[in-house]
């Protein structure tokens, strides 16, 4: 019967904004999504160049390489701008 009552038990999370060391996070997650997206950005560049070299050169299996690479580059930059809008839309949920 207690597996029931804590089945129907509804959590709910509300962080506290003034904590000490919530800024800091703040500013530390802010930081690191930047890197990741100028890393993204750097390697979306630089498998562009090996694309545009490759078909120079006639290598296909670098030039199929830097295909992957934009693509891979490009995704891992959406995927780490989505999570703020996710974590934004949590955030609000709560």
């Amino acid at each position: 019967m207690k597996v029931l009552t804590l089945a129907a038990y509804k959590f709910s999370i509300t962080p506290d904004q003034n904590a000490p060391g919530v800024q800091g996070i703040q500013q530390a997650t802010n930081e690191v999504a930047m890197y990741a997206l100028l890393a993204c950005g750097i390697g979306a560049v630089l498998s562009l160049l090996m694309l545009a070299a490759a078909k120079g050169l006639h290598l296909e299996r670098l030039h199929s390489r830097g295909k992957e690479g934009v693509i891979v580059a490009l995704m891992s930059a959406f995927a780490v701008g989505s999570i703020a809008a996710f974590l934004n839309a949590a955030y609000t949920l709560a």
